[in-house]
């Protein structure tokens, strides 16, 4: 994987979904803003982006939808952090374009199951 990004406001998500990546062999940039996320998309194009669906001022459906917009090839996998279990809040993120849907808090093998089910090729957890 080229290039991957994890868009969460919270610094300890950040940190533990970026090292939890690692962990299974895929470097991550942080980003804390869906600004800065959005910017960071357009320019850099990741292959990957995990991102939270409760983000302030702009959500995820805001990131998703400036993405398709932006009409990125290739399409990156993204995959939605979210705090609650909500069938509709995933629904939309899907037809947005979201590939998959993790539930926080996760664990390596969550995380693993998510990429997998993404189409990503992840490693063995490396510690």
């Amino acid at each position: 994987m080229a290039r991957s990004v994890v868009i969460e406001d919270s610094s300890r998500v950040r940190g533990i979904a970026i090292e939890l990546l690692g962990r299974l062999g895929i470097e991550a940039e942080g980003i804390a803003t869906a600004k800065e996320g959005a910017s960071f998309l357009i320019e850099y194009k990741p292959d990957l982006v995990l991102l939270d669906w409760d983000l302030p001022k702009l959500g995820a459906l805001d990131i998703l939808t400036a993405m398709a917009e932006a009409a990125l090839s290739p399409k990156p996998k993204v995959i939605l952090m979210a705090t609650e279990n909500d069938p509709k809040q995933f629904a939309l993120a899907r037809a947005a374009g979201a590939a998959r849907y993790i539930l926080k808090p996760f664990d390596a093998d969550d995380l693993r199951a998510a990429l997998r089910g993404a189409g990503v090729n992840v490693d063995q957890d490396t510690d």
